[in-house]
């Protein structure tokens, strides 16, 4: 929590689901995440660090047509603002 930035590569193995990270200056494998897919619109991870801890995150896809800029287009000029 000091601002530094950390590079990070990573491999993707969509056979068996997972992702790895690695350092970018290292061939170590850091940590790896295994996912998989609910439904249509649901997709949940789970990341296994090297320490005991486990992290479990459930996605939901949302419909890109609802975004704002692509709802309502771009314009350079605006006549009047979006205040939302």
């Amino acid at each position: 929590m000091n601002d530094s930035l950390v590079s990070y590569t990573y491999t993707m193995d969509s056979l068996h689901h997972s992702l790895t990270f690695t350092l970018r200056n290292d061939t170590v494998p850091k940590d790896s995440f295994f996912y998989a897919f609910e439904g249509n619109n649901h997709e949940w991870m789970e990341l296994r660090s090297r320490g005991a801890d486990s992290l479990y995150v459930r996605l939901h896809k949302l419909d890109l047509q609802n975004f704002p800029l692509v709802k309502r287009g771009y314009h350079w000029i605006n006549e009047y603002p979006l205040n939302r």
